[in-house]
């Protein structure tokens, strides 16, 4: 068994897509799957969800290849790489066309290995990351014609400021509406249109209407949102990193803890030790007023947060021993706490859990607790 590990709720994950799906019906739902699944295990949560969407998103080629098993599209988002191409091809996988250039080199795969290549546009509306600039865009579609080997399936774009700036996110809507007009009088037969992401389907109602066909969700399926903007489908959280206690100790006053000697007892006190640390995921400066939960009760960390372990006061479960089961995040210890106390968001918290945590799904997770 690990020491850590990250237990992760089937039936809230359920809940949290049907309810997702629900929100923007009729069209389709997209499970993002990118960073590992975002740090959840993409390949166990394609296993548990594949029956429940209706197909997945991903930017490693050799993530969306081993997807291909469960008979849904895979689209690869973004951009690819020019020998990531072959394998695109050969598995299948929805290509991203984000320039003329890569639209000819998926034309000319599909020539050697006698295959259609589906594929979809890629609009940079004002993301300014990738893409095909809305300006360009009809001169671009117009070079595509002649690629007799590209199935051009539909295009997507992307929201940066979903959350907060809605005027600009409804100009890009509309920019993206503009694409669709011009790519259905090429390529009539293309129906697969998305811009609405865990945000836009939070913030943008737009984005979630006609002409659209498809919302793309991750971390929302985790009942997580972004720290500002609208929260209008009511999510659960889906997870909890435990550990156990490896060490239960009675240390004398004036006894100093840790790296940095940064606390010292001030009476004789009971300290408890779990073998967890930053390589997990615990935040390094999660120290002053953070717990962990271990029977059911906040215990405050005491000392610096090191690599493999971190250090607890146990006053309040006097009778820990080593072995109990102890929560670090979930459960009633907000990843929004994770990352205030690492100064970022909460995308970052979960895609940084390290990858000798272990990860288990399980139908149900434990009761949220609410002591101090």
């Amino acid at each position: 068994m690990p020491r850590i590990w990250l237990e992760v709720s089937k039936e809230a994950l359920l809940n949290n897509i049907k309810a997702l799906k629900k929100a923007v019906f009729p069209l389709e739902f997209m499970a993002v799957l990118k960073a590992n699944g975002y740090g959840f295990g993409a390949l166990e949560l394609a296993e548990c969800i594949a029956d429940h969407v209706d197909a997945f998103g991903v930017v490693e080629v050799n993530v969306a290849c081993a997807l291909k098993r469960f008979g849904k599209p895979v689209h690869m988002l973004g951009a690819i790489i020019d020998e990531e191409i072959p394998a695109v091809v050969s598995a299948g996988v929805i290509a991203p066309i984000t320039d003329v250039r890569i639209a000819r080199l998926l034309h000319e795969e599909g020539k050697r290995q006698g295959k259609s290549v589906v594929s979809q546009l890629v609009v940079d509306s004002g993301m300014g990351r990738l893409g095909i600039v809305s300006e360009s865009l009809a001169a671009c579609i117009k070079e595509l014609e002649s690629l007799e080997r590209l199935n051009i399936q539909g295009l997507y774009s992307h929201f940066p400021v979903a959350y907060s700036d809605r005027q600009y996110s409804l100009e890009q809507v509309e920019k993206v509406k503009e694409g669709i007009t011009l790519l259905q009088q090429s390529f009539p037969n293309a129906s697969c249109f998305h811009i609405a992401n865990s945000d836009g389907i939070q913030n943008i109602d737009a984005s979630i209407q006609a002409p659209f066909t498809l919302v793309r969700s991750g971390i929302n399926m985790h009942g997580i949102y972004d720290d500002v903007g609208a929260r209008r489908v009511s999510l659960q959280e889906t997870f909890q990193l435990k550990t156990r206690l490896v060490s239960v100790r009675e240390l004398p006053a004036g006894k100093s803890i840790g790296y940095g000697r940064e606390y010292t007892t001030q009476k004789p006190s009971l300290i408890g030790t779990i073998p967890a640390g930053y390589a997990d995921g615990i935040p390094f400066k999660w120290k002053d007023g953070c717990s962990v939960i271990i029977q059911g009760v906040h215990c405050p960390l005491v000392g610096r947060v090191s690599m493999d372990y971190t250090t607890v006061l146990l006053e309040s479960v006097p009778d820990a021993r080593v072995g109990d089961e102890v929560i670090c995040l979930g459960g009633g210890i907000s990843v929004y706490d994770w990352a205030r106390a690492r100064g970022t968001i909460p995308y970052e918290v979960i895609c940084s859990i390290g990858s000798r945590v272990g990860r288990r799904f399980v139908e149900k997770l434990s009761e949220e607790v609410s002591g101090t």
